[in-house]
C-alpha cells in the first residue's frame, strides 16, 4: 500500500491497486485543490489500476472549492475505471459532511454508495 501523508490542509491518501483500495481521509483545503486532485488522478493512472476500485472517503472538513475538485476527481474515476463501491464516512453530528455525501451519491450514480455514520470521538 502506498500512503501519501496529509498535512493540516490536505488529506492522507492510501492507495493499494493490488487490492483495489483508495482511501481519502482527514481535511481537504489544499492551497490549490485543482492541482492536488489532478495529481492524485495522475498517480492512479501511473499505477495502472486494474481491479475494481473500492473508495473510502473519511473527511472531517472540506472547503467548497476542494469539494468541487473532489467531485470532479470522483466523476473521472467512475467514468474511466471500474468503481465497485464508495463509502462515505461521517461523524454523527456533522450534518454538512453527511449532506455532501448524500449529494455526491445522487450525482455519481454508483450503485454501491454507502453512507457510514460513526460516533464522534469524545
Amino acid at each position: 500500500m502506498k500512503t501519501i501523508k496529509g498535512n493540516p490542509n490536505t488529506p492522507t491518501i492510501h492507495l493499494n491497486p493490488q487490492k483495489g483500495i483508495l482511501k481519502i481521509e482527514g481535511r481537504s483545503f489544499p492551497p490549490d485543490s485543482k492541482f492536488f486532485y489532478a495529481s492524485l488522478e495522475k498517480i492512479i493512472k501511473y499505477k495502472e489500476w486494474k481491479l475494481p476500485m473500492n473508495i473510502q472517503i473519511n473527511l472531517d472538513y472540506i472547503e467548497t472549492i476542494s469539494s468541487r475538485y473532489l467531485l470532479a476527481f470522483l466523476k473521472d474515476l467512475v467514468k474511466n475505471y471500474s468503481v465497485n463501491s464508495i463509502e462515505w464516512i461521517f461523524e454523527e453530528d456533522d450534518e454538512d459532511i453527511q449532506e455532501l455525501g448524500n449529494l455526491y451519491a445522487k450525482i455519481l450514480h454508483v450503485s454501491n454508495f454507502k453512507m457510514t455514520q460513526v460516533i464522534s470521538p469524545i
